[in-house]
């Protein structure tokens, strides 16, 4: 009988287990505001004051003015102006006793009033303390803290830089004239002087270690679209290309090196003449050239411009074409077949690799090429010419539009049929009409009868679907007659015969619906999993609707509202 017992606890175990389910409810909706402080922790407020909660329950009560960080396990709070520290279980480190210069943000250990492999720095009468939890000063008082690098903290001593740990202990003894910031917390620039007398600069990382000698005169910073880059100046005036790291992309060959649109390629210029090299070092483009640009489309191409004539590269370091006119755009097919977009005497055409006039420049406009077509302006009317150089759609339709995307087109006109020509080289045609709500997918129009959705590959929304949302994995949230419910894409076939008040996107084989009061949990299969909130939600039509997930270290949460009262769902990893 006792075995009995124990297997039927145990099954019980499993299945309250299994019940919790993916989503969970770990901050009552019950608070004025809320923000992330880990994804685990969040600052709430409530009457005014500001707290913490976690697993719904308060970690800290909502007695101070403001809850500035969390790093370590230890929160910054703030009281009558000032920052004391509490740890994550609610025990109270030390009472608010610290000057707020910032406040901090805890993606950027850098700022004070943030703990950082144990320790914080501080400010204490216009002067600078590095503490550990226990408030205990690591920095001896004969060295002075200028700022916190990364891991350490730049120290000074009889008007010299050095670097000292979060325990302490001095990695570089101040021996350096200055230390200054290139990439907060990443990066910085020493600065000594040289045997011939002048000054000479190197690299730490954020942990104190030195990249670099000190061998160039001078550092700057360059954005780029996708990383942030250090010119380093050599005294000869040469630079070198260094990344985030310090490590040397590009050597100091070139008069000027930097950055392109793409991240493996790069501009470099010598006596006023540009080129492209790759960061395998690898010369695209000789540097002969006035000025040079990149294109993309299905591939990558390099025009170099000089004397009036643009001269075309490819990746393989191949040069294609010479052209005469403005080449607005490089455009390959299937086939691997490369165009070019020409203007010529304020007109447009096509030519290919040799420079023959595949298409004549008569047109007023171009949209854009899709697939082996080409949707031109002649006059006031748009049409389409294939690279044939054949009429495909007519020149009579008042308005032109190009998906998001890129990969249809449409043409319409409230007098006529319309039209819409994806990739594939399909024309579509649908009903007249003056006006067209157009998605990376499908384009939204209303004849005579309704509202009508249709898609790219030719697919009509069913006149029995009243809305749609957004939907991941081929999976639709529509709403029918009977509520929302889940169908599938393109064919839009019904993936399930439940029905609900409002649904939220499946994330993880799981997904939030409202039905009966209760926001529930369901698995793919369309079973429920588990109850997230077993009471009314108001307005849950917006918040299903326009619900937003967030990630912060690794954890994903919906921060949710009712009755303006803040709470978070959490889904577990």
């Amino acid at each position: 009988m006792k075995k009995i017992i124990t297997l039927i606890i145990a099954i019980i175990a499993i299945t309250l287990s299994q019940a919790q389910g993916v989503y969970t409810l770990s901050v009552e909706i019950n608070y004025d505001s809320i923000f992330s402080l880990d994804g685990r922790h969040f600052a709430v407020k409530q009457n005014g004051k500001w707290g913490v909660a976690k697993e719904r329950k308060e970690v800290l009560p909502c007695i101070y003015e403001g809850i500035d960080a969390l790093g370590d396990g230890v929160i910054s709070v703030i009281n009558q102006g000032k920052i004391g520290f509490v740890d994550t279980l609610g025990n109270t480190l030390l009472e608010p006793t610290y000057t707020i210069e910032k406040q901090a943000n805890t993606e950027d250990k850098s700022q004070i009033n943030v703990y950082d492999n144990g320790a914080c720095l501080v400010e204490v009468e216009g002067k600078y303390q590095l503490i550990d939890k226990q408030n205990h000063r690591l920095i001896p008082q004969d060295y002075e803290i200028i700022s916190r690098i990364g891991d350490a903290v730049a120290i000074k001593k009889n008007g010299k830089y050095g670097i000292a740990n979060s325990k302490g202990q001095i990695l570089l003894y101040p021996q350096y004239l200055d230390i200054s910031i290139l990439i907060e917390s990443k990066l910085y620039s020493y600065k000594q002087i040289s045997t011939s007398g002048l000054p000479v600069f190197g690299l730490i990382n954020g942990k104190g270690e030195i990249l670099t000698p000190a061998i160039y005169a001078d550092f700057g910073i360059y954005n780029g679209k996708e990383a942030t880059y250090i010119k380093a100046y050599e005294e000869d005036g040469r630079q070198a290309l260094l990344n985030e790291e310090g490590k040397t992309i590009i050597p100091a060959i070139y008069q000027v090196t930097l950055p392109t649109i793409l991240p493996d390629y790069f501009s470099i210029s010598q006596n006023l003449e540009h080129g492209i090299i790759g960061k395998d070092s690898v010369i695209y483009v000789p540097p002969a050239y006035e000025r040079v640009e990149i294109m993309q489309s299905t591939e990558t191409f390099f025009l170099a411009h000089k004397e009036n004539k643009t001269h075309i590269y490819n990746t393989s370091q191949e040069h294609l074409a010479t052209i005469t006119g403005t080449i607005l755009d490089v455009v390959s097919n299937k086939k691997s077949d490369v165009y070019f977009v020409i203007e010529h005497n304020f007109s447009y055409g096509i030519q290919d690799t040799t420079g023959k006039w595949i298409i004549e420049p008569i047109y007023d406009e171009i949209l854009s090429i899709i697939g082996d077509n080409v949707c031109f302006r002649k006059k006031d009317k748009w049409g389409v010419i294939n690279m044939q150089n054949q009429e495909v759609i007519p020149f009579q339709y008042k308005a032109a539009k190009l998906s998001p995307s890129k990969k249809f087109l449409v043409l319409y006109d409230g007098k006529k049929d319309s039209k819409l020509l994806n990739e594939q080289g399909q024309i579509i045609s649908f009903s007249e009409t003056e006006s067209i709500l157009i998605s990376n997918n499908y384009i939204e129009y209303k004849d005579k009868k309704a509202k009508r959705r249709l898609y790219e590959n030719g697919t009509y929304q069913p006149d029995y679907i009243q809305n749609i949302k957004a939907g991941t994995n081929d999976i639709l949230c529509i709403k029918d007659q009977e509520g929302w419910t889940y169908a599938q894409y393109p064919d839009f076939k019904p993936l399930t015969t439940k029905h609900y008040q409002n649904i939220g996107l499946f994330f993880k084989d799981r997904a939030l619906v409202y039905q009966d009061n209760q926001l529930k949990e369901i698995d793919n299969k369309f079973q429920e999993q588990s109850v997230v909130i077993s009471e009314p939600i108001s307005n849950i039509e917006m918040q299903l609707t326009y619900i937003g997930l967030h990630s912060y270290t690794g954890a994903e949460y919906y921060i949710i509202k009712n009755k303006n009262k803040y709470g978070v769902i959490t889904i577990k990893q």
